[in-house]
C-alpha cells in the first residue's frame, strides 16, 4: 500500500560509480517528491540505482519548461533528486535498461529507440 509522503525528504546516498560530476563518497540529498506518493520500496539493501541530481537552488526548472512551479527547498545547499513536476523521479535500477540508455547518452553513444522511457528529453 502506498502512503502519503510530504513534499520533501532528505536522505544519504552512498556513491560507488559516478557518470558525471565529482560528488563525495557519501552525499546528503533532498527529494521534492511532486507526486506525493511514497514508493512501496526502492529495492533491497545494497541494491544500486542511477540517480540524477541537480542543484536545489538552480534557476532552471527540472525537465519541464518555465511554467513549472517549483517550491522552495528547505535545504538549498544540498543537491536534489531530478524530478519533473507530476512525473516519476530520475531514479532507475542499475544496471537496468533505462540506466544503460542514460549511460550511453552520457558516453556520447546512440542509445537507440528508448520508446516512452527515453531519458534523452531530460538531458538536454
Amino acid at each position: 500500500m502506498r502512503s502519503f509522503l510530504s513534499d520533501y525528504a532528505q536522505f544519504q546516498i552512498e556513491v560507488d560509480t559516478v557518470l558525471k560530476g565529482e560528488p563525495d563518497e557519501s552525499v546528503s540529498v533532498t527529494w521534492d517528491n511532486s507526486t506525493f506518493g511514497e514508493p512501496i520500496s526502492l529495492g533491497e539493501e545494497n541494491e544500486r540505482f542511477l540517480i540524477a541530481l541537480r542543484a536545489a537552488n538552480s534557476n532552471m526548472p527540472p525537465l519541464r519548461g518555465p511554467s513549472a512551479f517549483i517550491s522552495a527547498n528547505p535545504s538549498p545547499e544540498l543537491l536534489t533528486v531530478l524530478q519533473a513536476p507530476c512525473s516519476s523521479p530520475f531514479i532507475f535500477k542499475f544496471p537496468g535498461e533505462t540506466a544503460s540508455k542514460v549511460k550511453d547518452i552520457l558516453d556520447g553513444k546512440d542509445p537507440g529507440d528508448a520508446g516512452s522511457t527515453n531519458p534523452r528529453s531530460g538531458l538536454y
